[in-house]
Protein backbone atom coordinates (compact mmCIF):
# COMPACT_ATOMS: atom_id res chain seq x y z
CA UNK A 1 0.00 0.00 0.00
CA UNK A 2 3.10 2.29 -0.50
CA UNK A 3 3.58 2.20 -4.41
CA UNK A 4 2.88 5.03 -6.59
CA UNK A 5 -0.10 3.66 -7.65
CA UNK A 6 -1.51 3.87 -4.31
CA UNK A 7 -0.48 7.27 -3.86
CA UNK A 8 -1.99 8.38 -6.91
CA UNK A 9 -5.78 6.62 -5.53
CA UNK A 10 -4.64 8.67 -2.75
CA UNK A 11 -4.66 12.05 -4.20
CA UNK A 12 -7.73 11.59 -6.20
CA UNK A 13 -9.57 10.79 -2.96
CA UNK A 14 -7.86 13.42 -1.31
CA UNK A 15 -8.53 16.02 -4.12
CA UNK A 16 -12.12 14.62 -4.41
CA UNK A 17 -13.04 15.67 -0.62
CA UNK A 18 -11.39 18.75 -0.66
CA UNK A 19 -13.20 19.81 -3.74
CA UNK A 20 -16.61 18.85 -2.05
CA UNK A 21 -15.96 20.79 0.88
CA UNK A 22 -15.76 23.54 -0.73
CA UNK A 23 -18.65 22.94 -3.30
CA UNK A 24 -20.85 21.59 -0.66
CA UNK A 25 -20.25 25.00 1.74
CA UNK A 26 -20.22 27.10 -1.30
CA UNK A 27 -17.20 28.76 -0.48
CA UNK A 28 -15.37 28.12 -3.94
CA UNK A 29 -17.68 30.45 -5.76
CA UNK A 30 -18.84 32.70 -3.11
CA UNK A 31 -17.73 36.33 -3.64
CA UNK A 32 -16.40 39.01 -1.95
CA UNK A 33 -16.36 39.05 1.65
CA UNK A 34 -16.13 42.14 4.37
CA UNK A 35 -13.58 39.89 6.08
CA UNK A 36 -10.73 40.12 3.61
CA UNK A 37 -8.93 43.46 4.89
CA UNK A 38 -5.43 42.77 3.11
CA UNK A 39 -6.61 41.66 0.16
CA UNK A 40 -9.27 44.54 0.29
CA UNK A 41 -6.66 47.06 0.86
CA UNK A 42 -4.36 45.42 -2.42
CA UNK A 43 -7.48 46.71 -4.45
CA UNK A 44 -5.79 50.06 -4.98
CA UNK A 45 -3.73 48.49 -7.45
CA UNK A 46 -6.47 46.77 -9.38
CA UNK A 47 -6.37 47.29 -13.19
CA UNK A 48 -3.60 50.75 -12.42
CA UNK A 49 -1.45 50.64 -15.51
CA UNK A 50 1.39 50.04 -13.51
CA UNK A 51 4.03 46.88 -13.55
CA UNK A 52 4.08 44.39 -10.90
CA UNK A 53 7.21 45.28 -9.60
CA UNK A 54 6.86 48.64 -9.20
CA UNK A 55 3.41 47.56 -7.09
CA UNK A 56 5.37 45.30 -4.79
CA UNK A 57 7.91 47.60 -4.00
CA UNK A 58 5.16 50.04 -2.98
CA UNK A 59 3.25 47.40 -1.13
CA UNK A 60 6.67 46.37 1.13
CA UNK A 61 8.16 50.16 1.45
CA UNK A 62 4.46 50.34 3.03
CA UNK A 63 4.63 47.31 4.99
CA UNK A 64 7.87 46.59 5.53
CA UNK A 65 7.67 47.91 9.28
CA UNK A 66 5.03 46.11 10.96
CA UNK A 67 4.92 43.09 8.68
CA UNK A 68 8.04 39.91 7.34
CA UNK A 69 5.47 38.26 5.04
CA UNK A 70 6.45 39.33 1.14
CA UNK A 71 5.24 35.67 -0.05
CA UNK A 72 1.74 36.19 1.41
CA UNK A 73 1.93 40.07 0.43
CA UNK A 74 2.95 39.22 -3.18
CA UNK A 75 0.25 36.79 -3.90
CA UNK A 76 -2.51 38.96 -2.67
CA UNK A 77 -1.13 41.77 -4.67
CA UNK A 78 -0.91 39.75 -7.56
CA UNK A 79 -4.85 38.61 -7.36
CA UNK A 80 -5.87 41.83 -6.52
CA UNK A 81 -3.87 43.59 -9.17
CA UNK A 82 -5.71 40.93 -11.92
CA UNK A 83 -8.61 39.42 -10.59
CA UNK A 84 -10.31 42.46 -8.58
CA UNK A 85 -13.24 41.42 -7.59
CA UNK A 86 -13.15 38.15 -8.95
CA UNK A 87 -11.73 36.41 -6.47
CA UNK A 88 -12.26 32.80 -7.60
CA UNK A 89 -9.14 32.50 -9.08
CA UNK A 90 -7.48 33.04 -5.89
CA UNK A 91 -10.08 30.46 -3.83
CA UNK A 92 -9.19 27.98 -6.81
CA UNK A 93 -5.19 28.51 -6.06
CA UNK A 94 -6.28 27.93 -1.92
CA UNK A 95 -8.10 25.25 -2.51
CA UNK A 96 -4.89 23.49 -4.95
CA UNK A 97 -2.82 24.46 -2.29
CA UNK A 98 -4.86 22.52 0.63
CA UNK A 99 -5.29 19.35 -1.90
CA UNK A 100 -1.40 19.63 -2.16
CA UNK A 101 -0.53 20.03 1.89
CA UNK A 102 -2.52 17.46 1.87
CA UNK A 103 -0.87 14.51 0.07
CA UNK A 104 2.37 16.56 1.28
CA UNK A 105 1.87 15.56 4.68
CA UNK A 106 0.33 12.52 4.24
CA UNK A 107 3.42 11.43 1.82
CA UNK A 108 5.80 12.48 4.51
CA UNK A 109 4.01 10.31 7.25
CA UNK A 110 4.27 7.71 5.34
CA UNK A 111 7.99 8.41 4.60
CA UNK A 112 8.05 7.72 8.76
CA UNK A 113 6.57 4.77 8.70
CA UNK A 114 3.16 5.27 9.96
CA UNK A 115 0.29 3.19 8.41
CA UNK A 116 -2.36 4.56 5.40
CA UNK A 117 -4.68 5.08 7.44
CA UNK A 118 -2.75 7.07 10.06
CA UNK A 119 -1.33 9.18 7.39
CA UNK A 120 -4.55 10.06 5.80
CA UNK A 121 -5.50 11.16 9.34
CA UNK A 122 -2.42 13.56 10.17
CA UNK A 123 -3.54 16.34 7.77
CA UNK A 124 -7.37 15.56 8.44
CA UNK A 125 -6.50 16.23 12.21
CA UNK A 126 -4.23 19.61 11.21
CA UNK A 127 -6.51 21.11 8.80
CA UNK A 128 -10.49 20.68 9.69
CA UNK A 129 -11.74 22.03 11.94
CA UNK A 130 -12.26 25.98 13.01
CA UNK A 131 -8.99 26.47 11.32
CA UNK A 132 -10.44 25.12 7.98
CA UNK A 133 -11.94 28.55 7.61
CA UNK A 134 -7.92 30.00 6.41
CA UNK A 135 -8.53 27.64 3.26
CA UNK A 136 -11.20 29.56 1.51
CA UNK A 137 -10.50 33.07 3.41
CA UNK A 138 -7.89 35.15 0.81
CA UNK A 139 -6.41 37.59 2.85
CA UNK A 140 -5.50 34.81 5.43
CA UNK A 141 -1.38 33.48 4.36
CA UNK A 142 -1.07 30.58 6.43
CA UNK A 143 -1.97 27.87 3.30
CA UNK A 144 0.86 29.39 1.48
CA UNK A 145 3.04 28.60 4.22
CA UNK A 146 1.29 25.33 5.22
CA UNK A 147 1.94 24.30 1.92
CA UNK A 148 5.79 25.10 1.68
CA UNK A 149 6.19 23.30 5.06
CA UNK A 150 4.87 20.23 4.01
CA UNK A 151 6.96 20.43 0.66
CA UNK A 152 9.87 20.85 2.94
CA UNK A 153 9.23 18.25 5.23
CA UNK A 154 8.63 15.94 2.43
CA UNK A 155 11.70 16.95 0.33
CA UNK A 156 13.90 16.19 3.46
CA UNK A 157 12.23 12.92 4.40
CA UNK A 158 12.70 11.68 0.70
CA UNK A 159 16.37 13.59 0.38
CA UNK A 160 18.78 10.57 1.77
CA UNK A 161 17.44 8.57 -1.05
CA UNK A 162 16.99 10.96 -3.88
CA UNK A 163 20.44 12.85 -3.29
CA UNK A 164 21.50 16.63 -1.92
CA UNK A 165 19.53 18.31 -4.33
CA UNK A 166 16.22 17.99 -2.67
CA UNK A 167 17.84 19.10 0.57
CA UNK A 168 18.49 22.52 -1.12
CA UNK A 169 15.15 22.69 -2.41
CA UNK A 170 13.97 22.15 0.54
CA UNK A 171 16.34 24.98 2.09
CA UNK A 172 14.66 27.25 -0.44
CA UNK A 173 11.07 25.90 0.46
CA UNK A 174 11.69 26.37 3.91
CA UNK A 175 13.28 29.97 3.04
CA UNK A 176 9.52 30.71 1.19
CA UNK A 177 7.66 29.17 4.23
CA UNK A 178 9.43 31.22 6.82
CA UNK A 179 8.59 34.51 4.17
CA UNK A 180 4.69 33.85 3.76
CA UNK A 181 4.16 34.75 7.53
CA UNK A 182 5.73 35.70 10.48
CA UNK A 183 4.65 32.88 12.77
CA UNK A 184 6.57 30.44 10.04
CA UNK A 185 9.60 31.50 11.19
CA UNK A 186 9.51 30.08 14.73
CA UNK A 187 8.95 26.58 12.53
CA UNK A 188 12.47 26.79 10.75
CA UNK A 189 14.49 24.97 14.09
CA UNK A 190 11.68 22.08 14.06
CA UNK A 191 12.61 22.19 10.08
CA UNK A 192 16.16 21.42 11.43
CA UNK A 193 15.08 19.06 13.96
CA UNK A 194 12.99 17.13 11.14
CA UNK A 195 16.37 16.96 9.37
CA UNK A 196 18.75 15.77 12.27
CA UNK A 197 16.09 12.93 12.73
CA UNK A 198 16.57 11.71 8.72
CA UNK A 199 20.02 11.79 9.06
CA UNK A 200 20.23 10.14 12.25
CA UNK A 201 18.45 7.42 10.73
CA UNK A 202 20.65 6.93 7.90
CA UNK A 203 23.86 6.98 9.86
CA UNK A 204 22.24 4.07 12.08
CA UNK A 205 20.98 5.95 14.94
CA UNK A 206 24.84 7.34 15.64
CA UNK A 207 23.95 11.02 16.89
CA UNK A 208 27.56 12.26 15.83
CA UNK A 209 27.32 10.80 12.53
CA UNK A 210 23.47 12.06 12.28
CA UNK A 211 24.69 16.04 13.36
CA UNK A 212 27.38 16.23 11.20
CA UNK A 213 25.54 14.65 8.09
CA UNK A 214 22.49 17.00 8.77
CA UNK A 215 25.09 20.24 9.37
CA UNK A 216 25.82 21.45 5.60
CA UNK A 217 21.66 21.84 5.46
CA UNK A 218 20.99 22.98 9.08
CA UNK A 219 23.56 25.93 8.84
CA UNK A 220 21.76 28.14 6.44
CA UNK A 221 18.47 27.24 7.88
CA UNK A 222 19.65 28.08 11.09
CA UNK A 223 21.26 31.42 9.79
CA UNK A 224 18.29 32.42 8.36
CA UNK A 225 16.35 31.92 11.21
CA UNK A 226 18.51 34.74 13.18
CA UNK A 227 18.33 36.64 10.58
CA UNK A 228 14.77 36.86 10.72
CA UNK A 229 14.03 36.61 14.05
CA UNK A 230 16.80 39.93 14.07
CA UNK A 231 14.52 41.72 11.88
CA UNK A 232 11.60 41.44 13.79
CA UNK A 233 13.09 42.54 16.73
CA UNK A 234 14.83 45.57 15.89
CA UNK A 235 12.97 46.63 12.32
CA UNK A 236 9.77 45.51 13.65
CA UNK A 237 10.40 46.26 16.94
CA UNK A 238 9.30 42.80 18.32
CA UNK A 239 6.30 42.42 15.73
CA UNK A 240 4.96 45.75 15.18
CA UNK A 241 1.19 45.51 15.93
CA UNK A 242 1.54 45.29 19.88
CA UNK A 243 -0.89 42.08 20.01
CA UNK A 244 1.83 39.22 19.10
CA UNK A 245 4.79 38.74 20.82
CA UNK A 246 6.81 38.27 24.66
CA UNK A 247 5.36 40.48 26.91
CA UNK A 248 7.02 41.32 30.55
CA UNK A 249 3.41 41.84 31.51
CA UNK A 250 2.98 38.15 30.90
CA UNK A 251 3.29 35.73 33.12
CA UNK A 252 4.95 32.29 33.03
CA UNK A 253 2.06 30.52 34.08
CA UNK A 254 0.01 31.99 31.10
CA UNK A 255 2.40 30.88 28.48
CA UNK A 256 1.86 27.47 29.96
CA UNK A 257 -1.94 27.39 30.14
CA UNK A 258 -1.68 28.86 26.41
CA UNK A 259 0.52 25.82 25.40
CA UNK A 260 -2.00 23.03 26.68
CA UNK A 261 -4.70 25.08 25.94
CA UNK A 262 -3.83 23.98 22.07
CA UNK A 263 -4.77 20.26 23.26
CA UNK A 264 -8.23 21.12 24.39
CA UNK A 265 -8.76 23.79 21.12
CA UNK A 266 -10.11 21.47 18.81
CA UNK A 267 -13.04 19.10 20.11
CA UNK A 268 -11.57 16.40 18.16
CA UNK A 269 -8.42 16.39 20.14
CA UNK A 270 -9.96 16.28 23.44
CA UNK A 271 -12.24 12.85 22.63
CA UNK A 272 -8.86 11.77 21.55
CA UNK A 273 -7.16 12.11 24.73
CA UNK A 274 -10.43 11.27 27.23
CA UNK A 275 -10.81 8.01 25.16
CA UNK A 276 -7.12 7.38 26.00
CA UNK A 277 -7.32 7.23 29.22
CA UNK A 278 -10.46 5.32 28.96
CA UNK A 279 -8.27 2.90 27.11
CA UNK A 280 -5.79 3.06 30.03
CA UNK A 281 -8.16 2.49 32.62
CA UNK A 282 -9.64 -0.56 31.16
CA UNK A 283 -6.37 -2.12 30.16
CA UNK A 284 -5.40 -1.37 34.00
CA UNK A 285 -2.19 0.61 32.59
CA UNK A 286 -0.86 -2.30 30.76
CA UNK A 287 -0.98 -0.32 27.97
CA UNK A 288 1.74 1.62 29.56
CA UNK A 289 4.46 -0.99 30.16
CA UNK A 290 6.24 0.04 26.99
CA UNK A 291 5.97 3.82 27.25
CA UNK A 292 9.66 4.57 27.94
CA UNK A 293 10.68 2.40 24.94
CA UNK A 294 8.64 3.98 22.77
CA UNK A 295 9.56 7.41 23.49
CA UNK A 296 13.34 6.78 23.38
CA UNK A 297 12.67 5.56 19.92
CA UNK A 298 10.87 8.48 18.90
CA UNK A 299 12.59 11.20 21.13
CA UNK A 300 13.44 13.27 18.30
CA UNK A 301 9.95 13.24 16.73
CA UNK A 302 8.97 14.90 19.86
CA UNK A 303 11.59 17.48 19.86
CA UNK A 304 10.44 18.19 16.51
CA UNK A 305 6.59 18.45 18.01
CA UNK A 306 7.69 20.86 20.55
CA UNK A 307 9.90 22.90 18.33
CA UNK A 308 6.51 23.76 16.54
CA UNK A 309 4.16 24.12 19.74
CA UNK A 310 6.61 26.05 22.15
CA UNK A 311 6.99 29.49 20.26
CA UNK A 312 3.90 29.21 18.82
CA UNK A 313 2.33 29.22 22.39
CA UNK A 314 4.44 32.07 23.95
CA UNK A 315 3.76 34.20 20.61
CA UNK A 316 -0.25 33.61 20.86
CA UNK A 317 -0.54 34.04 24.59
CA UNK A 318 -1.52 37.63 24.49
CA UNK A 319 -3.99 36.83 21.66
CA UNK A 320 -5.48 33.40 22.85
CA UNK A 321 -6.03 30.44 20.53
CA UNK A 322 -8.58 31.70 17.48
CA UNK A 323 -9.08 30.21 14.03
CA UNK A 324 -6.15 30.95 11.97
CA UNK A 325 -3.84 31.24 15.05
CA UNK A 326 -4.18 27.55 15.08
CA UNK A 327 -2.04 27.38 12.49
CA UNK A 328 0.88 25.75 11.65
CA UNK A 329 0.43 24.78 15.99
CA UNK A 330 -2.07 22.21 14.63
CA UNK A 331 0.25 20.56 12.76
CA UNK A 332 1.92 19.56 16.06
CA UNK A 333 -0.65 18.60 17.85
CA UNK A 334 -2.25 16.30 15.06
CA UNK A 335 1.50 15.05 14.60
CA UNK A 336 1.12 14.02 18.72
CA UNK A 337 -1.88 12.52 18.00
CA UNK A 338 -0.68 10.06 15.25
CA UNK A 339 2.08 9.18 17.36
CA UNK A 340 -0.20 7.96 20.31
CA UNK A 341 -2.71 6.14 17.94
CA UNK A 342 0.79 4.81 16.61
CA UNK A 343 1.51 3.68 19.97
CA UNK A 344 -1.96 1.93 20.46
CA UNK A 345 -1.50 0.08 17.54
CA UNK A 346 1.65 -1.28 18.19
CA UNK A 347 1.32 -2.06 22.17
CA UNK A 348 -2.62 -2.05 23.01
CA UNK A 349 -4.38 -5.54 23.34
CA UNK A 350 -5.74 -7.03 20.06
CA UNK A 351 -9.03 -5.09 18.55
CA UNK A 352 -8.42 -1.85 21.07
CA UNK A 353 -6.41 -0.16 18.64
CA UNK A 354 -9.10 -1.00 15.39
CA UNK A 355 -11.57 0.11 18.33
CA UNK A 356 -10.34 3.24 19.06
CA UNK A 357 -9.22 4.34 15.81
CA UNK A 358 -12.77 3.83 14.38
CA UNK A 359 -15.13 5.81 16.98
CA UNK A 360 -12.36 8.69 16.39
CA UNK A 361 -12.56 8.59 12.47
CA UNK A 362 -16.68 8.43 13.69
CA UNK A 363 -16.41 11.39 15.71
CA UNK A 364 -14.75 13.53 13.21
CA UNK A 365 -17.54 12.68 10.79
CA UNK A 366 -20.28 13.81 13.43
CA UNK A 367 -18.24 17.12 13.78
CA UNK A 368 -17.84 17.61 10.08
CA UNK A 369 -21.82 17.02 9.73
CA UNK A 370 -23.81 20.36 10.34
CA UNK A 371 -26.96 18.38 10.82
CA UNK A 372 -25.61 16.29 13.86
CA UNK A 373 -22.74 18.95 15.45
CA UNK A 374 -23.66 22.01 17.23
CA UNK A 375 -20.40 23.53 17.29
CA UNK A 376 -21.19 26.90 16.05
CA UNK A 377 -17.55 27.09 14.64
CA UNK A 378 -17.36 23.72 13.19
CA UNK A 379 -15.56 23.61 9.66
CA UNK A 380 -18.80 23.02 7.17
CA UNK A 381 -21.42 25.01 9.25
CA UNK A 382 -18.97 27.96 9.89
CA UNK A 383 -17.44 27.46 6.07
CA UNK A 384 -21.27 27.80 4.80
CA UNK A 385 -22.33 30.72 6.79
CA UNK A 386 -19.03 32.71 5.27
CA UNK A 387 -20.94 31.69 1.94
CA UNK A 388 -24.19 32.92 2.31
CA UNK A 389 -22.08 36.46 3.87
CA UNK A 390 -20.39 36.92 0.90
CA UNK A 391 -23.18 36.79 -0.96
CA UNK A 392 -25.76 38.91 1.03
CA UNK A 393 -22.30 41.31 0.65
CA UNK A 394 -22.43 41.03 -3.21
CA UNK A 395 -26.14 42.27 -2.82
CA UNK A 396 -25.41 45.19 -0.27
CA UNK A 397 -22.74 46.53 -2.87
CA UNK A 398 -25.10 46.18 -6.24
CA UNK A 399 -28.07 47.93 -3.46
CA UNK A 400 -25.81 50.59 -2.97
CA UNK A 401 -23.90 51.23 -6.29
CA UNK A 402 -27.58 51.14 -8.29
CA UNK A 403 -28.72 53.88 -6.25
CA UNK A 404 -26.12 56.15 -6.12
CA UNK A 405 -23.13 58.15 -8.51
CA UNK A 406 -19.68 58.50 -7.99
CA UNK A 407 -19.65 61.57 -5.73
CA UNK A 408 -22.89 60.28 -3.64
CA UNK A 409 -22.34 60.56 0.23
CA UNK A 410 -21.70 57.25 1.40
CA UNK A 411 -21.90 57.02 5.40
CA UNK A 412 -20.53 53.81 6.61
CA UNK A 413 -22.08 53.27 10.29
CA UNK A 414 -20.16 51.18 12.62
CA UNK A 415 -18.01 49.87 16.08
CA UNK A 416 -14.97 51.21 15.29
CA UNK A 417 -13.32 48.86 18.36
CA UNK A 418 -15.22 45.62 17.16
CA UNK A 419 -16.10 46.28 13.24
CA UNK A 420 -12.30 46.92 12.13
CA UNK A 421 -11.77 45.11 9.06
CA UNK A 422 -15.29 45.07 7.80
CA UNK A 423 -15.58 49.02 7.11
CA UNK A 424 -12.31 49.06 5.69
CA UNK A 425 -13.05 46.20 3.20
CA UNK A 426 -16.47 47.91 2.27
CA UNK A 427 -14.82 51.21 1.91
CA UNK A 428 -11.79 49.71 -0.46
CA UNK A 429 -14.35 47.64 -2.51
CA UNK A 430 -16.83 50.76 -3.01
CA UNK A 431 -13.63 53.31 -3.91
CA UNK A 432 -11.32 50.82 -5.76
CA UNK A 433 -14.13 48.44 -7.81
CA UNK A 434 -16.94 51.41 -7.96
CA UNK A 435 -15.13 54.43 -7.56
CA UNK A 436 -18.09 55.55 -5.12
CA UNK A 437 -15.26 57.73 -3.17
CA UNK A 438 -16.94 59.92 -1.34
CA UNK A 439 -17.16 57.65 1.76
CA UNK A 440 -17.41 58.94 5.58
CA UNK A 441 -17.56 56.92 8.66
CA UNK A 442 -19.88 57.05 12.13
CA UNK A 443 -18.77 55.56 15.22
CA UNK A 444 -21.39 53.70 17.44
CA UNK A 445 -20.66 54.24 20.77
CA UNK A 446 -20.05 51.43 22.82
CA UNK A 447 -18.65 51.58 25.82
CA UNK A 448 -15.00 49.47 26.10
CA UNK A 449 -11.86 50.13 28.17
CA UNK A 450 -10.43 51.50 24.94
CA UNK A 451 -6.99 50.95 23.82
CA UNK A 452 -4.73 53.61 22.37
CA UNK A 453 -5.26 52.28 19.12
CA UNK A 454 -8.99 51.88 19.25
CA UNK A 455 -9.27 55.35 20.72
CA UNK A 456 -7.81 56.54 17.14
CA UNK A 457 -10.32 54.80 14.96
CA UNK A 458 -13.01 56.34 17.31
CA UNK A 459 -11.07 59.82 16.93
CA UNK A 460 -10.82 59.27 13.14
CA UNK A 461 -14.61 58.47 12.60
CA UNK A 462 -15.75 61.39 14.63
CA UNK A 463 -13.60 63.27 12.64
CA UNK A 464 -15.23 62.09 9.70
CA UNK A 465 -18.86 62.99 10.59
CA UNK A 466 -17.75 66.41 11.91
CA UNK A 467 -16.65 67.08 8.29
CA UNK A 468 -20.30 66.51 7.23
CA UNK A 469 -21.90 69.84 7.19
CA UNK A 470 -25.23 69.29 6.24
CA UNK A 471 -26.29 65.71 7.06
CA UNK A 472 -29.36 65.88 4.94
CA UNK A 473 -26.65 65.36 1.98
CA UNK A 474 -25.96 61.78 2.97
CA UNK A 475 -27.65 59.45 0.20
CA UNK A 476 -26.55 56.22 1.31
CA UNK A 477 -26.28 54.15 4.91
CA UNK A 478 -24.96 51.19 5.36
CA UNK A 479 -24.79 49.53 8.50
CA UNK A 480 -23.04 46.72 10.17
CA UNK A 481 -24.62 43.68 11.92
CA UNK A 482 -25.93 44.39 15.14
CA UNK A 483 -25.44 48.10 15.21
CA UNK A 484 -28.99 49.15 13.45
CA UNK A 485 -30.73 50.13 17.26
CA UNK A 486 -27.77 51.72 18.32
CA UNK A 487 -27.56 53.97 15.21
CA UNK A 488 -31.25 55.12 15.18
CA UNK A 489 -31.61 55.88 18.92
CA UNK A 490 -28.19 58.21 18.19
CA UNK A 491 -28.91 59.95 15.26
CA UNK A 492 -32.81 60.85 15.44
CA UNK A 493 -32.13 64.20 15.99
CA UNK A 494 -31.15 64.37 12.24
CA UNK A 495 -31.81 60.76 10.83
CA UNK A 496 -35.41 60.64 9.59
CA UNK A 497 -36.35 57.09 8.34
CA UNK A 498 -38.96 58.50 6.57
CA UNK A 499 -36.64 59.91 3.66
CA UNK A 500 -35.03 56.65 3.01
CA UNK A 501 -35.51 53.39 1.29
CA UNK A 502 -34.89 50.64 4.09
CA UNK A 503 -32.73 47.26 2.66
CA UNK A 504 -32.08 44.07 4.71
CA UNK A 505 -28.96 41.86 3.17
CA UNK A 506 -28.86 38.84 5.97
CA UNK A 507 -27.12 41.01 8.97
CA UNK A 508 -26.37 44.18 6.65
CA UNK A 509 -28.58 47.18 6.31
CA UNK A 510 -28.80 50.02 3.50
CA UNK A 511 -31.17 53.19 3.91
CA UNK A 512 -31.20 54.70 0.60
CA UNK A 513 -32.54 58.25 0.27
CA UNK A 514 -35.86 57.87 -1.72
Amino acid sequence: MNSPKHHLFVFFGVSLFWLLLFLLTGVLFAGLHLDIDAYSIMLHYYNNGKPIAEDLLTVWTQMKTYMLAPVGIFYELVCAKFFGANIFPARLIYLLLGIFSSFLFFLTARKLGFSLRLSLLFPTLAFFGEQFWVWYNIHCQEPIGLFFMSLSLYLIAIASEKGFIFDVLAILSSFLMSLSKESFILVLPAIIIFKFYFSYIVENQNIKKGFLKSLPFALPIFLLFIAEIAYVLLVMKGGGRGYAGVSASVSIWAYVQNFFALFLANDVYVYLFCALLLVIFLTGGQILGNLLTFLDKNLILILFILAILLPQAVVYTQTGWQSRYYLPSFVGVAFFCVMVLDYLKKYAPDGTYALYFSMLVFYIAVEMSPKISDNPNQAFRYAKNYASFAEQTELLLQSVVSQSQANSLILIVSDPVENVVAPMSLESFLVNLYQRKNIKHYPISIPYQHSEISQTRIANARNDMAQIADKNTIEQIIIMPHREALFLKESQAWFDTTQYHRFAFWKLVHYAKK
